[in-house]
């Protein structure tokens, strides 16, 4: 018996399994269904309750590896975030700018095509700013409370799903 899910906080994706059998049971991991942007070639941490034993990480599977669950167990598996840990430039054709970046405490955000709505996302994949129903071209990102750093911003317009990097001084 099992479940998946992402965690909206973490942007991580949770797979519990439960072994209620005296002997161990196989199982693969597969996310399939779940809205992960990249579902191929995600690691998950086990971690492992069983009738004998406290709770305890196992080392890392990937997506699609068989495991092998302990008899009378719990198993969480946890993907690390499935936000991008790695920024690439984008095409000139997507057209999206933030200026001025980095940011002091505001910036505007341009596209040729309508924004919907913009996420920023803290270099641990946490939420720290959401901004929805815009519906224009142009909207403005405040963050004047925010520590410096580098910071995510996945900004969907009516063509799809854009990442940038920002930089707040």
């Amino acid at each position: 018996m099992g479940s998946a899910y992402i965690d909206e906080e973490t942007n991580q994706v949770i797979i519990v399994a439960a072994n209620s059998k005296i002997t161990q049971s196989r199982i693969e991991l597969a996310v399939e269904n779940l809205p992960v942007s990249a579902n191929s070639g995600l690691e998950f941490t086990p971690y492992i309750t069983s009738d004998n034993d406290d709770m305890r990480a196992y080392p890392k599977i990937k997506e699609g590896e068989t495991f092998i669950l302990p008899p009378l167990s719990i198993v969480t598996f946890v993907s690390e975030s499935t936000v991008p840990s790695s920024i690439t430039e984008e095409p000139e054709e997507i057209n999206i700018h933030i200026y001025p970046n980095p940011i002091v405490d505001e910036a505007t955000v341009n596209s040729r095509n309508t924004i919907r709505n913009i996420t920023v996302y803290d270099v641990y994949g946490k939420v720290v700013y959401q901004q929805a129903g815009i519906n224009d071209n142009m909207c403005k990102l405040f963050l004047p409370g925010f520590s410096a750093g580098i910071y995510i911003a996945s900004i969907e317009t009516d063509e799809g799903y854009r990442i940038q990097k920002i930089v707040k001084k």
